[in-house]
């Protein structure tokens, strides 16, 4: 049992820091309730991700875009 004023911690998975539950996602699937991996750790994997598929983020986005703007425009015109 901790005290009331210390923050419970756990090491990343990635960078292996001992960091407070504050800084880790959470993570329903897991016992103690949060990701394996901080989120600074999260941030930089999404983003290296991201990079590598640019076009394809792009390509969904736009087409998203263009949905939305459809349907909107069809609710517009409905009313």
């Amino acid at each position: 049992m901790t005290p009331d004023n210390v923050e419970e911690t756990k090491i990343c998975s990635k960078c292996e820091e001992e960091k407070p539950y504050s800084e880790y996602n959470a993570d329903s699937r897991r016992k103690d309730g949060k990701r394996a991996s901080c989120k600074e750790c999260d941030a930089a994997q999404k983003k290296k991700i991201r990079q590598a598929n640019l076009e394809e983020y792009r390509r969904r986005n736009a087409e998203n875009n263009r949905n939305y703007r459809a349907r909107k425009q069809s609710k517009n015109t409905s009313e």
